[in-house]
C-alpha cells in the first residue's frame, strides 16, 4: 500500500496461541498488552485460543482478506531442519513449518509484513517464513526461559506502539534481558531477527486519530 494509505488504518494482528494449562505455560501477560491495545483502537486483534488454535484455523484464518500485517505466536515450539519447526497449538496439535509455508504464501500476497515467534528454537521456523515471503521475522534461537520471552515481547510490544521501527524495537527489547540473576543469563543474546533480501524497515501504522493530532500541532 502506499505510505499515506497504509499509516492511516488500524493495524492487523493474527494471535495464534500456544498449548496452556500444563502449569509451565502462562499467556495472560501478554494477551493482556494485546488486548490493551485493540481497546484503545490501536490494532484489530484477532485471537486463537484454546480449541479455535488448531492447524485447520490457523491456514484458514492466513488465507483470509484482507489480509494481516502481522502473525503473532505465543507458545512451545521445537527445532526441525527438515521440516521447518513446529509450533505446539492450543487444540494440543502441532503444525510444521513445512505445512504452514503455502498459507504463509497466501498471507504474504494479502499483506502480512512480521512474523513474531516468542517461543523456544524458532530458527526453523524462521528460514520456512522467510521462504514463504514475509519481510520479517522475530525468533528465539535457543530455548529460553517463558518469563523472559514474556518480558521481551511486551517491551517489544510497547516501543513499536510508541512507533519505533521493528528493528530499533527488538534492540529495545533485549535490554531488559540483559539482567543477571533473573534466572536468564545470556537471553538476550538468543533474540534475534531476520529479514527477507527485499525486506523494507516495518513500522506499525499509525491510527488516523494519532496522525490527525500531529498534523494539528504542526500547523
Amino acid at each position: 500500500l502506499p505510505i499515506s494509505t497504509q499509516r492511516q488504518r488500524r493495524p492487523r494482528l493474527l494471535l495464534v496461541m500456544g498449548r496452556e494449562g500444563d502449569g509451565e505455560l502462562n499467556l495472560d501477560r501478554e494477551l493482556q498488552s494485546l488486548e490493551a491495545l485493540a481497546q484503545r483502537g490501536r490494532i484489530l486483534l484477532v485471537p486463537l485460543r484454546g480449541e479455535q488454535s488448531s492447524p485447520t484455523r490457523l491456514c484458514k484464518r492466513l488465507a483470509e482478506e484482507p489480509g494481516w500485517d502481522a502473525l503473532i505466536f505465543l507458545g512451545h515450539s521445537t527445532a526441525d531442519a527438515q521440516a521447518g519447526g513446529s509450533l505446539q497449538l492450543g487444540d494440543g496439535n502441532e503444525i510444521t513449518g513445512e505445512s504452514l509455508e503455502p498459507s504463509l504464501r497466501q498471507a504474504v500476497d494479502h499483506g502480512l509484513q512480521l512474523v513474531m515467534l516468542n517461543s523456544c528454537s524458532g530458527v526453523d521456523l524462521a528460514h520456512r517464513c522467510l521462504r514463504a515471503g514475509v519481510a520479517w521475522v522475530q525468533c528465539f534461537r535457543e530455548p529460553v526461559p517463558s518469563k523472559a520471552a514474556a518480558l521481551a515481547f511486551t517491551t517489544l510490544l510497547r516501543a513499536m506502539e510508541a512507533g519505533k521501527l521493528f528493528s530499533a524495537a527488538l534492540e529495545e527489547a533485549s535490554h531488559p534481558l540483559r539482567l543477571e540473576g533473573e534466572g536468564w543469563t545470556g537471553a538476550h543474546a538468543l533474540l534475534s531477527a531476520y529479514a527477507h533480501p527485499e525486506a523494507k524497515p516495518f513500522q506499525l501504522p499509525e491510527p488516523r486519530q494519532r496522525l490527525q493530532r500531529r498534523e494539528l500541532l504542526l500547523l
